[in-house]
């Protein structure tokens, strides 16, 4: 029986390859656990696995692409889910706009809070939005280029996100998300679940034309 010798001979270095790789990304975790200076009693599985996100996306050429663009990401969010919600948020893909800024009623110290008196509850909503997106007017317009709303269970690719919104100027109105169309609102609106994205200019035009035109 004829052995095809040079098939074999390239199965045994994927195989070989495959396990190498293994190897050194166990070593990769292995390194990342123990810069976290706790003992595998004290250690959260899930904290665990958000620094060995941080620890390997910042060491990826591909997440740290340089874009010129400037993104203030805004989230709203309760109290009671700082530890179950927001604080994984901001460990992983929060951290990597330019800015970001939890909408709460209370201030917190596991994530950056800008605390807004308001009721809770989603029939206060479209109320916490208009809140925050004056806030945002007030005091951030003209230090960023694009603003993005996003739930505290939402999940972002924001280098993809970037590169979207490279193609595009932020002096310019844009609005980009999820349209919803409803029975009584004729322009309908964008799903907040899903996150939504306004350019500076949006932004302007949203609280001088519309939330405060009536002022």
């Amino acid at each position: 029986m004829l052995c095809n010798c040079h098939a074999l001979l390239k199965g045994r270095l994927v195989r070989a390859f495959v396990v190498f790789a293994a190897i050194l990304i166990l070593l990769q975790i292995t390194l990342v656990l123990v810069k976290t200076g706790q003992t595998a009693s004290e250690r959260d599985p899930l904290a665990d696995a958000l620094v060995i996100f941080q620890e390997l996306g910042h060491r990826t050429p591909l997440l740290r692409h340089n874009f010129t663009q400037r993104l203030l990401c805004w989230i709203p969010s309760r109290p009671s889910s700082v530890r179950t919600k927001a604080r994984h948020v901001w460990a992983t893909w929060a951290s990597r706009c330019d800015k970001t800024v939890f909408i709460s009623a209370e201030p917190s110290d596991e994530v950056p809070t800008v605390v807004l008196p308001l009721p809770e509850g989603r029939d206060h909503l479209t109320i916490k939005s208009m809140a925050a997106f004056s806030y945002l007017y007030d005091h951030h317009l003209h230090e960023f280029d694009w603003f993005l709303k996003a739930d505290d269970d939402t999940y972002v690719v924001i280098e993809n996100l970037r590169l979207l919104l490279s193609r595009h100027s932020s002096s310019q109105a844009h609005v980009f998300g999820y349209h919803i169309d409803h029975e009584t609102l004729k322009q309908g609106y964008l799903s907040g679940g899903a996150g939504y994205v306004l350019s500076r200019e949006a932004l302007r035009v949203m609280v001088e034309e519309g939330v405060r035109k009536d002022r």
